[in-house]
């Protein structure tokens, strides 16, 4: 990738911050950077921002010569997204920030749907679209939310999104002690502030994603051990914990029910036990079939396994974690901002 920034830089504030997170993302940054240089074409002021988790290909040696800000986070076993979206955020300059992964690409559906956002003014409601998995075998889908509907405040979104900076800010930034589900987390507390986001029914992004089979998932969605998901197994037993302990769990869980219904059910179960025997197999039965309906039966066999990961989990959420920035690069040669960028 070449050195010259297609962006304007000349202003101290942006109408708009592109946020990419990475970790050894090297061999997708040039195609990332290379799809967002079509918002040229929108006439909007943008920055572009890296936040590298502490990558050991080289990833910000690539990201210098096109990001406009590089930050690069010391190793910790305690980084996730949530931490390099958090860090971005509070770098970011721009009245909204686009969030993307290292391993995405822009679509070109999803601009003039982005540009009419931006140019609006200020506004209490995000954007997202429809993901679009590419594998390395060359497969394809697109990843729909249950419940989205066209131009209505979507139930969730994933790890693309465009959402008002100052809207994040005030809610308290993305959470930091997350090694997943920090997406519904943050938008649990952004409904709270009456800031929605809009699906829309359009590609938003490409996404380089593995191929993992279905067995994988099963085994490494029940067990830690050797998971596919790796620390992000216990994702739900941190943000469990995370909720209660603020006070907006009823707030997540509206979000995300299906865990917590198959959960609620065998707690059901196990107090009926003593008296109706026949409790500890039906009331379970019963939330799986529930779920079947909702999810399918993918999506149920799922909801059972959040029964290990949130009991495994609870363990492992540690509040209050502090990143710290190994190197900062601005094009405009601009000091870093003061403090790690957590809350």
């Amino acid at each position: 990738m070449g050195a010259e920034c297609p962006f304007d830089t000349s202003t101290t504030e942006a109408q708009l911050s592109v946020c990419v997170i990475g970790r050894n993302e090297a061999r997708h940054l040039p195609a990332c950077l290379e799809s967002l240089r079509q918002l040229v074409s929108l006439g909007i002021e943008t920055e572009t921002i890296f936040v590298d988790s502490a990558s050991k290909d080289g990833s910000t040696e690539i990201a210098r010569g096109g990001f406009d800000k590089v930050i690069r986070l010391e190793e910790s076993p305690f980084l996730n997204a949530g931490v390099a979206r958090n860090v971005g955020t509070h770098h970011a300059t721009g009245r909204w920030v686009l969030y993307l992964d290292g391993d995405m690409e822009l679509a070109p559906e999803i601009l003039e749907a982005i540009k009419t956002l931006v140019r609006s003014g200020p506004r209490n409601h995000g954007l997202c679209g429809l993901t679009e998995n590419v594998y390395p075998d060359g497969g394809r889908d697109l990843i729909r939310f249950r419940g989205n509907r066209h131009g209505e405040a979507c139930r969730m979104f994933g790890g693309t999104v465009l959402l008002p900076r100052r809207h994040v800010l005030d809610c308290g930034n993305w959470p930091t002690a997350l090694f997943a589900y920090e997406e519904s987390e943050l938008y649990s507390r952004l409904i709270r502030t009456d800031c929605r986001v809009v699906w829309h029914e359009c590609r938003m992004v490409l996404h380089k994603a593995p191929r993992v089979s279905i067995a994988r998932k099963l085994w490494g969605s029940m067990l830690p051990y050797r998971s596919f998901l790796g620390k992000k197994y216990y994702g739900a037993g941190q943000v469990t914990l995370l909720t209660l302990r603020r006070g907006h769990f009823r707030d997540f869980a509206r979000l995300k029910p299906d865990g917590y219904v198959m959960i609620a059910s065998i707690l059901i179960a196990a107090l009926l036990a003593p008296w109706l025997s026949w409790s500890a197999i039906v009331v379970p039965s019963l939330a799986f079939l529930r779920n079947t309906f909702v999810l399918g039966p993918r999506g149920a066999v799922n909801s059972l396994c959040w029964i290990p990961q949130v009991m495994l989990g609870m363990r492992k959420l540690k509040e209050g974690f502090q990143p710290r920035i190994e190197s900062y690069y601005s094009r405009a040669g601009q000091e870093p901002l003061s403090g790690s960028g957590s809350p």
